[in-house]
């Protein structure tokens, strides 16, 4: 990242507005995290000067979350946006794949699952091609925990999962040294090579298997489906784990992903919308769900859902 990264967040709530923008500007110094009431004023701050993330509510009065999203796309078609709701429908998906949000977070939502929203959303290359992966959050972090299991069991130091367009959707590990956007890039055209062999034998569907073995450094990728590639680095001085164990525990965490993503992650997220809004809501945020028709405060003070000591995990809005 570079030195600086403005965010914008957009939320009519202000106590969860400032609760967020105190978060991130405590996680890091060059955070220049800025906070409106509305999709309106957001638009005048994208007509004042580049923003590197867009985070906004989905239900405000006013334009909601999607129709700034569309409009922002009109000013500044690559910057990413996570959209935050608790509301899922058919037409909610459709628009946000269309939109190419980077993330989706359901309400309610484990605040490190936000910051490790923000962190990749900052680190990867702007969204180009459509079809991004839609995900509820609680399906992420079984995403990632399948991740770090795989890397247990193959000694991996680091774990990749990417979209056919090469784009990042969950990582594990140490990438320290590693060009992971020109790995995800490449990763992506060499499996839509693959999958284009296998239709000549009419078994596009197939495990496609690709291996390098380096003089510190083994790579090993494997496609999900046709919609995702997970990739393995090894230490060759570390790691003991051979060759065909790897195969094998990739090949189960294959089975086990498509198991977590249902038709390859890219439709049907409502019904875990809508499970996700249900679930019980942290004591600690009832208060503000119960004032959320108060006016909101310009210097809202410090409660018992922001803790300056950073251990408030879950926020649940709207």
């Amino acid at each position: 990242m570079s030195d600086r990264k403005r965010i914008l967040i957009v939320d009519d709530e202000g106590r969860v507005a400032y609760f967020l923008r105190k978060t991130l500007e405590r996680m890091d110094r060059r955070f220049q995290v800025e906070t409106v009431p509305s999709g309106e004023e957001a638009l005048l701050l994208f007509q004042e000067g580049a923003v590197d993330l867009l985070i906004t509510d989905l239900r405000m009065p006013g334009i909601n979350g999607l129709e700034l999203i569309e409009r922002v796309r009109q000013i500044s078609p690559t910057t990413p946006v996570i959209l935050i709701t608790a509301y899922g429908s058919d037409e909610i998906e459709a628009r946000a794949r269309r939109l190419q949000i980077y993330r989706y977070l359901t309400k309610p939502f484990d605040i490190n699952e936000f910051t490790d929203a923000v962190i990749q959303a900052l680190s990867d290359r702007p969204i180009r091609e459509p079809g991004i992966l839609v995900l509820p959050d609680r399906h992420f972090r079984r995403l990632v925990a399948a991740l770090e299991d795989l890397s247990r069991r193959t000694e991996a130091f680091f774990a990749l999962l990417i979209n056919a367009a090469g784009q990042r959707i969950a990582a594990v590990g140490d990438s320290s040294g590693i060009d992971t956007e020109t790995l995800s890039s490449l990763l992506g055209g060499s499996f839509a090579s693959f999958l284009t062999l296998g239709g000549l034998f009419d078994d596009s569907a197939g495990l496609n298997f690709l291996y390098r073995e380096g003089q510190q450094v083994n790579l090993y990728a494997v496609n999900v489906a046709e919609e995702m590639v997970l990739a393995l680095l090894l230490d060759r001085r570390v790691s003991r784990v051979p060759v065909g164990v790897v195969w094998l525990e990739m090949k189960r965490a294959v089975e086990h992903l498509l198991e977590i993503v249902p038709n390859g992650g890219w439709g049907e997220p409502a019904a875990a919308l809508d499970e996700a809004f249900s679930s019980a809501v942290s004591e600690h945020l009832d208060q503000v769900l119960a004032e959320r028709s108060a006016p909101p405060s310009t210097t809202p003070p410090l409660g018992p859902e922001v803790q300056e000591d950073g251990e408030t995990n879950l926020v649940g809005l709207n």
